[in-house]
């Protein structure tokens, strides 16, 4: 489950691009993120992450640390197809840059979050 085994990540992989669609929504398949910028990005303690499904499915969001340590599993669980919004809460872990992974059935999303106080 490391992300580091993926390979090197590209800017488009982390990037701001976000295109939410909603289920059933046909057409060629994008390389924009199902994981959507983070609010409020940088954040204080909480900030809320959003992804969409293009069907039912199991979404897990893990939380990275820049030596790449899995430090939080944020969400695990089935959900429907649509969009989701999960709170991340960061008042125990210190200040710094992280990396959210959404990992669903067979794609994986990355988004670069930063936590400042």
């Amino acid at each position: 489950d490391d992300p580091r085994s993926l390979g090197p990540l590209n800017p488009e992989d982390v990037g701001p691009e976000w295109r939410a669609s909603t289920a059933g929504e046909e057409g060629p398949r994008s390389r924009f993120s199902r994981l959507a910028p983070n609010f409020p990005n940088p954040f204080d303690s909480t900030t809320t992450l959003a992804f969409t499904m293009d069907a039912p499915g199991r979404a897990r969001l893990d939380l990275y640390d820049i030596a790449g340590r899995r430090v939080q599993s944020v969400f695990d669980q089935s959900v429907s197809a649509g969009a989701h919004e999960v709170v991340l809460n960061g008042a125990d872990l210190p200040t710094g840059t992280y990396l959210v992974v959404l990992t669903t059935d067979g794609e994986t999303h990355y988004r670069l979050v930063t936590l400042a106080r």
